[in-house]
């Protein structure tokens, strides 16, 4: 009669070290593979965002929510609900909610933990996502040195311009930022060290590019500008007004330049 062999011990530790290194191996692809598939959503997210803003566009002269080419939405009961006006991400997102272009649900990002919107004003707590930077004079439309955001201005409208960020990932709160130095940065994607900023740019065009910098070639205004840093104001090169055809987002209220 024929004995069946079994697993010595050591055998057996043979295929537990194996299967403990397949897993270690293993673990690392999976995390990546959840990673891109929280970036790819992090992009649509984005993308839907400007679609919305494109979708209202249609009923605002062309112009995105906040700003008709004249005038600025006013932060008053019948229009931002004194979040802000029209200037602030704050007040241009609550435009897009009560008047059902968006969802709060649709305006957080996957990588961030954000209490939608309930009817009420709305805060940075409400949404993730930075937004061009409108500030200035709201009385000066037609570009001009002595009002460089009228640059700004003149891009939020639908344009289709694939080289004009209009919504983009803001930065995690660093607690060294210093505008225009990238290795200052931090990203909500990966805030574990300083100037791994990495993030969703979406374009004029609904392009959306999950950017591993926040340095990017940028057109306003019809200048071109090939290392434009969306989060610093005012690092464009020329000479008068031209310093300021370029892009800088922000997160909250008028004027933070860190996104």
């Amino acid at each position: 009669m024929q004995r069946q062999r079994a697993f010595t011990i050591i055998e057996l530790l043979v295929v537990i070290a194996i299967i403990a290194v397949l897993i270690g191996l293993l673990f690392p692809v999976l995390g990546a593979i959840k990673r891109n598939a929280r970036q790819t959503e992090n992009s649509s997210v984005v993308r839907g965002v400007i679609q919305s803003m494109i979708t209202y566009s249609g009923s605002n002269r062309n112009f995105f929510p906040g700003f008709d080419g004249f005038t600025f939405a006013d932060n008053t009961a019948d229009t931002t609900n004194a979040s802000a006006h029209g200037q602030c991400p704050e007040g241009r997102y609550w435009i897009m909610l009560t008047e059902n272009y968006t969802t709060a649900d649709a305006l957080i990002s996957p990588s961030e933990s954000k209490s939608p919107w309930q009817r009420d004003a709305v805060t940075k707590d409400n949404y993730s996502f930075a937004m061009l930077n409108l500030a200035g004079n709201p009385t000066v439309v037609t570009p001009a040195a002595t009002d460089t955001h009228a640059y700004r201005r003149e891009e939020w409208r639908n344009q289709q311009n694939p080289l004009a960020p209009l919504v983009t990932d803001r930065i995690a709160d660093p607690p060294n930022f210093t505008p225009g130095d990238p290795t200052t940065y931090l990203s909500i994607h990966d805030g574990s060290e300083e100037g791994k900023w990495i993030g969703s740019i979406g374009f004029g065009d609904l392009s959306v590019d999950f950017s591993d910098t926040s340095v990017v070639e940028t057109r306003f205004a019809g200048y071109r500008n090939q290392a434009d840093d969306i989060f610093t104001p005012g690092d464009g090169t020329g000479t008068g007004a031209e310093p300021y055809k370029n892009a800088q987002v922000t997160y909250s209220a008028v004027n933070q330049p860190n996104g």
